[in-house]
């Protein structure tokens, strides 16, 4: 069984998207279910994504996570210097989930350090079938596809 694993304050945290919490996410936020990868990353810059996506990769069958909401697990991955940043966690959560291949996450973390238009950007490539450029540093601004007046 495949978790994004990671401490907060010395206690692990094991976090995984099964289908049917993803599909759940996908619907609570109204994200396209054609592109699940797109609704995933706007985790990133939307709190309330960000919270939502927390909570459903911290509810699946079995788990032993010390947290069971995900505004609880962001405010103490806030208070920890050592948490992962969360551009690592959501991009680990999306290959987990089989919806990026695994090799290709290095390069999503990188453009996310770069910001969120060149990812959103390289996402798109990636939905496109194409390969990433090498060291592409131009991304044209797009709108978000999946952001409403309502969020």
């Amino acid at each position: 069984m495949k978790t994004y694993d990671f401490e907060v304050g010395g206690q692990l945290v094991q976090l995984r998207l099964t289908t049917g919490k993803l599909n759940q996410y996908l619907v609570d936020t109204k994200a396209d279910s054609q592109a699940p990868i797109i609704g995933v990353l706007d985790a990133m810059t939307n709190l309330g994504k960000r919270i939502r996506l927390m909570t459903a990769a911290l509810g699946w069958p079995g788990n032993e996570n010390p947290y069971k909401k995900g505004d609880q697990l962001l405010d103490d991955m806030a208070d920890d210097e050592d948490a992962p940043d969360m551009e690592d966690v959501i991009l680990g959560l999306a290959a987990d989930a089989g919806l990026v291949e695994a090799d290709q996450v290095e390069g999503l973390i990188e453009a996310a350090k770069k910001g969120s238009r060149e990812l959103m950007s390289n996402i798109r490539t990636l939905l496109a079938g194409e390969p990433l450029p090498d060291g592409a540093d131009s991304a044209q601004a797009q709108p978000n596809p999946t952001e409403t007046a309502a969020d």
